[in-house]
């Protein structure tokens, strides 16, 4: 499994096991991707990135993933105490799948706008992962 994929399924994993996630989106709700028009609300994992950490051993690096918070609402007091949810429940080092190890996980970026229509609020976090693979 690339760390990509293991990266994702831990950060989903995460966030589906947050009783605190769960009292905003619901599970089904927490997905890979998305439809058009986005699921009210959802947290959509979507963009993703993997970053050579500049280690002389190339077995460490970040995996950066893009997460895109959905709730109907005219303000943002919502879709703000989400990301709230959403930063505590990935504020520790996640389980990854076998032959790659978590060094840690953190939110590095938030931010947050109104839907052209103003009839919905949209925060954007990006979920940074420092990842190793052991015996490279």
């Amino acid at each position: 499994m690339t760390a990509e994929i293991a990266t994702l399924a831990a950060v989903r994993a995460a966030l589906v096991a947050s009783s605190e996630v769960l009292s905003f989106v619901p599970a089904a709700s927490v997905i890979n991707g998305g439809p058009v028009p986005v699921p009210m609300p959802s947290i959509i994992i979507g963009e993703g990135e993997l970053i050579d950490a500049g280690a002389v051993v190339r077995s460490q690096f970040t995996v950066a993933h893009t997460l895109h918070l959905w709730r109907r609402e005219e303000s943002l007091a919502g879709v703000r105490t989400l990301a709230g949810a959403v930063r505590r429940a990935l504020s520790a080092r996640l389980p990854l799948a076998a032959g790659l190890i978590c060094g840690g996980c953190r939110v590095s970026a938030v931010r947050f706008m109104r839907s052209p229509d103003g009839k919905a609020a949209h925060g954007v976090l990006v979920v940074e992962l420092m990842v190793t693979e052991p015996g490279q």
